[in-house]
């Protein structure tokens, strides 16, 4: 299990949490300050075998590992959740098990910041049978916490269930069946979402891919409304207010779709797709990872081994980028780096919708390994190619805005290279032609610390000596002119 450190600038380096492995098939993790310390620690469960366990944060990010261990035979679980059930100030555990059809709450009975005891399994339900989602909200309204169940059942039709628990305060929860006659309901998520004061909630459903809201009508009665019935496969549901008015996000995992549903204000939703090209999407959620005050989305797939990607135009630093903005002037020299994430054999296939590009210009797809133009603007035109080698990264293929009197030049405009460190002893060049080229490092006080001779290609890695901290500059030398780039190596 890894953690990923972002460091400001949405540069986001692996950190292996533990140095070995610690159980086989993590299904679930929940994020939260689980001991009270104002640090955030971090809950696992294993859909393999029967492990859970939750790593406490120290401060510093050193986070050490507990097992619960009053767990019982073939548990396997589905999902967790850290939330504070009993009113008591400290924060317990909600979990489903699938393999034994169990909901289940574990009470923390520590007391102080950082005593952590949890007893032994206190079932809610033991028929809950294929129980598979799971919320904890506020149900009701009356200032506890309720647990949000539903089940997703092999091979049956409109026989799996929604239920909720509700809290009666002591310790003890009252079963209500929403509906019983839904199809494989994958996940469950609670939230206000016309705004009048109650929770309503949505649901995913694999079987008849429908993503649907349940309206609370007041008094904890719930009418359905279907958002979509066409999410192939659809896995996960959530939401949040990417736009102002409370929207809705679902990863299917059949037409690999990630999609967001815009609520108009008054629940009217449009639906708008984010990508199809996450191989088995099986997750979606919302953060604001770069604190410029908007949610980002962040999305997680099953079976990807393929990514496409794009680069900044200019002074690209390595970052893949899944959207980009691009300018609304000077079209004919906007040159975007596409990134290509696929194994040795894998047959490509690039097509293009042109939306608002001014009459007269084409998009065109440069494919520098095959020196090739395909202008992908043209009605029912792609370009297909099998990869003779893996593809890790930019510096095969670009996208130009152009028109198609600039596809015979032969000069290579180097604006359109990128060199930036993969590592702090890894420096990487993209995007060059293939020809004879030269590269010279310098120092601030232009004293050469490193230089090579190298031919030319799509991707050129360069090993570099240990070099102090600072600002560096890399002079590149092509048959088609001279580049040069600054880049800081820490």
């Amino acid at each position: 299990m890894y953690w990923y450190r972002n460091d400001g600038t949405e540069i986001f380096t692996e950190i292996l949490l533990t140095p070995s492995k610690d159980f086989d098939g993590i299904w679930s993790l929940f994020v939260k300050d689980i001991d009270g310390d104002g640090d955030i620690d971090i809950l696992a469960a294993s859909g393999k075998d029967n492990i859970m366990v939750y790593y406490l944060n120290d401060g510093s990010e050193n986070f050490t590992k507990f097992n619960y261990t009053n767990t019982f035979a073939g548990a396997k679980f589905r999902n967790v959740h850290i939330a504070n059930l009993d009113n008591d100030g400290d924060e317990d555990i909600a979990y489903i098990s699938n393999n034994n059809d169990d909901v289940i709450w574990l009470e923390n009975t520590g007391t102080g910041t950082g005593n952590l005891i949890f007893g032994a399994p206190m079932f809610l339900d033991t028929e809950a049978t294929g129980v598979w989602g799971l919320d904890v909200k506020d149900m009701d309204k009356d200032g506890d916490l309720d647990i949000l169940i539903s089940t997703a059942q092999s091979g049956t039709v409109n026989t799996d269930r929604i239920s909720w628990y509700e809290n009666n305060g002591a310790k003890s929860f009252t079963k209500h069946d929403i509906t019983t006659t839904v199809d494989k309901v994958r996940s469950v998520f609670a939230i206000d979402v016309d705004d009048d004061g109650d929770m309503d909630f949505l649901s995913s459903s694999a079987d008849d891919d429908t993503v649907s809201w349940y309206q609370n009508n007041g008094n904890q009665t719930f009418t359905k409304k279907d958002i979509d019935t066409n999410s192939d496969n659809v896995q996960k549901v959530t939401a949040s207010d990417v736009d102002g008015d409370g929207d809705i996000m679902s990863a299917s995992g059949s037409d690999d779709v990630i999609a967001l549903y815009l609520n108009n204000g008054s629940e009217v939703f449009t639906k708008k797709v984010i990508t199809n090209l996450l191989d088995g999407a099986r997750a979606v959620g919302t953060v604001d990872l770069d604190s410029d005050g908007d949610l980002d989305i962040l999305a997680a797939s099953v079976n990807d081994d393929f990514t496409v990607y794009t680069h900044l135009l200019v002074d690209s630093q390595g970052q893949d980028l899944a959207i980009q903005s691009l300018p609304d002037s000077d079209f004919e020299s906007i040159v975007i780096p596409l990134g290509v994430n696929a194994i040795s054999g894998t047959a490509l296939v690039f097509t293009a919708e042109s939306i608002n590009i001014p009459n007269g210009l084409d998009v065109i797809l440069e494919d520098r390994e095959e020196q090739t133009f395909t202008i992908l603007s043209d009605t029912n035109t792609q370009y297909s190619v099998t990869l003779k080698d893996n593809s890790n990264g930019i510096g095969r293929f670009y996208l130009h805005t152009n028109t198609q009197a600039t596809l015979g030049l032969e000069i290579q405009d180097l604006t359109n290279v990128s060199v930036y460190k993969t590592s702090a002893s890894n420096l990487r060049i993209t995007g060059l032609d293939i020809g004879i080229a030269s590269m010279q490092l310098y120092n601030t006080l232009g004293q050469s610390v490193f230089s090579a001779s190298f031919e030319g290609a799509s991707v050129n890695n360069f090993a570099l000596p240990n070099l102090k901290a600072g600002i560096y500059i890399v002079d590149i030398k092509t048959g088609s002119g001279k580049l040069n780039k600054k880049i800081i190596l820490q």
